[in-house]
């Protein structure tokens, strides 16, 4: 009945390709004959002279599928079909094409034997319970086949690393490279797809964010970092020096020559591989850490894919599965920085604004609230310009003075992250910023001990994790706050 079953599966597919060539017949009519060189041929024929392949493999249930060529909305497209075992997956159009072009010129290294006889042919692994029999075919415009042609793949030799080939019919034994038979001996796994990650030209450039979540066994910590449009650093008051923001466990401005090197670099030059298995056992799964992997996803304006990321292999390889699809594929690339902590990606400084654009902070500190009007005109290249403050109405006559009072409140610089609790339900510190464009952002203070204010964005309440800055040079805020108010 199986048998049965993959014969109607057959014919089937045959039919298809032979009114598909009638699309096709002009797009493969054979080209003028190649010169000659000097290599080796089992066989050997015209650039697109054969439009059909059939593989069959050994044995009364073998495997058995049929690639065909014909003319499609994209130009000269491909189809692949089997009896039945791995319909429903995504063929590469790239690795299917790669059939039919092995078919025009099998190179061999050597003749191994020539008058082989039927009772030569198991030595080989040429013989009818061992081969691979590889059948290509041209069907013309009319339906027929045109020629055929059939071609019997062998055993591997691991000391010459070839396989034994011949031509069905033909009594001599070739021994050919891997690379010129191994389209047709690794199935159906050889041509699917891989396209199971976002192209750089396609999705790179509108990538929005980036989220993984740690494996259980680590904690199960998830990290999330928001890309910032490029054309907010050309608006007025909007955040500069940094392309990214962590969200999530605690927000943060993100270092990004750490954010390429770990997360964006590799994943941008990413390639997938190959497909390793379907339907993997639970066992599988654990050999590939991918029982509990990482959950990786990438999200842009107009896709996301999510992964799950094994915690097996080295720096250059992890096997992953796309979310939806119950197949493991081998991903070559460096996914080490998914371990990494979520301080190991924040920039040291607390605010990364465009200093020139703030025109007032507004601060409420222990000693009471203040206002600071700034107007900076100071030129960085040339150094020609001037610096303006004003505090609660003081006009500051010292431009380094004032100067001193806006660097202490915008150059915060983190010093740790490891806090898990405060000391105080309200802040001590509330720093607001307001920019010329009206756009302001604001941090709020909390102390967590004698050397550490923890830092919370926005009006939100502090969360479960506190990145923190130097009681020191908080407090210098509002030393230089006494300084300017004290100026004669």
């Amino acid at each position: 009945m199986k048998k049965q079953q993959r014969i109607i599966v057959i014919a089937a597919i045959a039919l298809v390709a032979v009114v598909a060539a009638y699309f096709i017949i002009s797009a493969l009519l054979p080209k003028p004959e190649e010169e000659e060189d000097s290599k080796l041929y089992v066989h050997r024929k015209q650039r697109g002279y054969y439009n059909l392949v059939k593989v069959d493999y050994p044995g009364d249930d073998g495997y058995t599928y049929v690639i065909a060529a014909y003319t499609g909305d994209e130009g000269l497209e491909y189809t692949f079909a089997d009896n039945g075992i791995y319909d429903g997956y995504r063929y590469s159009q790239t690795m299917m094409a790669t059939a039919l072009d092995k078919l025009i010129a099998i190179e061999a290294n050597e003749v191994v034997q020539t008058g082989v006889s039927a009772d030569d042919l198991s030595k080989y692994g040429l013989d009818a319970e061992n081969a691979v029999r590889v059948n290509g075919q041209r069907i013309n415009a009319e339906g027929d086949t045109e020629a055929s042609m059939v071609y019997l793949i062998g055993g591997y030799n691991t000391v010459t690393s070839t396989y034994y080939v011949m031509m069905e019919g033909e009594e001599k034994v070739y021994s050919a490279a891997a690379a010129s038979v191994v389209t047709f001996v690794n199935g159906a796994k050889y041509f699917r797809s891989t396209d199971i990650i976002p192209t750089i030209g396609e999705d790179y450039s509108n990538l929005s964010s980036i989220t993984w979540t740690k494996p259980q066994a680590d904690g199960g910590e998830t990290i999330r970092l928001e890309l910032i449009d490029p054309d907010e650093e050309t608006v007025e008051g909007e955040l500069i020096y940094t392309t990214c923001r962590m969200t999530a466990p605690y927000t943060a401005y993100v270092n990004d020559e750490i954010l390429f090197d770990y997360i964006t670099g590799p994943i941008i030059s990413a390639m997938v591989l190959q497909v390793v298995t379907d339907d993997p056992t639970d066992e599988q799964l654990e050999s590939y850490g991918l029982l509990d992997p990482y959950i990786y996803t990438l999200e842009s304006t107009n896709k996301k894919i999510t992964l799950k990321v094994g915690t097996v292999g080295g720096s250059s390889t992890r096997y992953v599965m796309p979310e939806g699809e119950n197949s493991v594929y081998l991903l070559m690339a460096n996914m080490d920085g998914l371990a990494l902590k979520p301080e190991d990606f924040r920039s040291n400084l607390v605010w990364l604004h465009n200093i020139r654009d703030v025109s007032k902070i507004d601060f409420t500190t222990p000693s009471g609230q203040y206002e600071y009007l700034i107007d900076d005109t100071t030129d960085n290249t040339t150094g020609t310009g001037a610096f303006v403050g004003v505090l609660n109405g003081k006009y500051i006559k010292d431009e380094d003075l004032g100067r001193d009072l806006f660097i202490s409140a915008i150059s915060l610089q983190y010093i740790d992250s490891d806090a898990t609790a405060i000391a105080e339900t309200t802040p001590s510190y509330v720093i607001k910023v307001t920019y010329r464009s009206g756009y302001n952002a604001s941090i709020s203070l909390y102390k967590v001990n004698s050397r550490q204010y923890a830092v919370v964005f926005g009006d939100g309440l502090p969360g479960d994790e506190l990145t923190c800055v130097g009681v020191a040079s908080v407090r210098n805020i509002d030393t230089q706050i006494q300084l300017v108010l004290n100026e004669k």
